[in-house]
């Protein structure tokens, strides 16, 4: 029984180790990272579009970001008020975005190449 007790504790670390944070998450830290005397402070303008961000990609007034299991395209063109055109579902977990061309790649997590 003390056996499964320590098992079972190791597990839970383990697993708490590969949970993805979140973007955007209520009760983020929201001070901006100072790394030198010539950093620049940020701002948030928005947050919380749709679950974690596993990948980000901006081209020209776009950005494609994976959150969670779902693409969303935002038209970044005024930065204060991003809107959103469009989303598209995937079944895994978006974990990186590039565009060649006209085509957009989704690492999709073990679902592999989108």
């Amino acid at each position: 029984m003390r056996e499964f007790a320590r098992l079972t504790l190791v597990l839970i670390l383990m697993s708490s180790l590969f949970l993805p944070s979140g973007c955007g998450r209520e009760g983020s830290v929201e001070k901006p990272v100072s790394t030198s005397a010539k950093s620049v402070n940020v701002d948030i303008v928005g947050r919380g579009l749709h679950g974690p961000c596993g990948a980000v990609f901006v081209k020209g007034d776009y950005a494609y970001v994976g959150a969670g299991g779902c693409l969303l395209i935002l038209d970044i063109a005024e930065p204060n008020s991003p809107s959103l055109l469009g989303k598209i579902y995937t079944p895994g977990l978006i974990q990186r975005i590039e565009l060649k061309g006209n085509h957009l790649y989704l690492a999709d997590g073990e679902d592999g190449l989108r």
